[in-house]
């Protein structure tokens, strides 16, 4: 498997295991648009931004995190 292949599914991986909280963090924002009077239309565009915000940014820390980058890793232990 070459290295392009391993961080997408290292990526997928990270993304399958966090739609737990993705999914209905989407749901109850879009709830409370819609209940705070956005109407269908807005509280759908809002649960779909945050899905795809929240589902880009787990894959992209996954990217980081697995990267063999020395300043990509996380500041812990400096």
């Amino acid at each position: 498997m070459n290295r392009a292949a391993h961080l997408r599914y290292c990526a997928f991986v990270s993304v399958r295991k966090r739609l737990a909280w993705i999914v209905p963090l989407a749901l109850l924002l879009g709830l409370v648009v819609f209940l705070l009077g956005g109407g269908l239309e807005l509280s759908l565009v809002t649960a779909g931004l945050v899905t795809g915000v929240c589902v880009l940014a787990v894959a992209l820390d996954s990217v980081r995190r697995h990267s063999d980058d020395p300043e990509a890793q996380t500041f812990l232990g400096s």
